[in-house]
């Protein structure tokens, strides 16, 4: 995902979707593939930095005589702040 054509690749194919109950079991290739998918679960805190970066986008497009307003994601590696901007990103 480091090009436009990547991005925009990314944005507009739909994560696969789970098994449903019942359906044959799938191939070894397609469990992988489903397993190594970029899948994001909807949790409060995805849900808060969503609506965060959402809201400051909007006012950000308003801005053009002042800084425009900003946000940093910090914390721990492997905490998801990549994965949760992704998500945003993909919504």
């Amino acid at each position: 995902m480091t090009t436009w054509q990547g991005w925009q690749q990314f944005t507009t194919t739909p994560p696969p979707a789970p098994p449903e109950p019942g359906a044959p079991p799938r191939s070894t290739e397609e469990r992988l593939a489903y397993h190594s998918a970029f899948i994001t679960l909807r949790t409060p805190v995805i849900d808060t930095l969503a609506t965060s970066v959402r809201t400051l986008m909007i006012l950000g497009r308003h801005q053009t005589m002042t800084a425009r307003p900003s946000l940093i994601v910090t914390g721990p590696a492997a905490a998801g702040k990549t994965t949760a901007l992704l998500h945003v990103g993909r919504t």
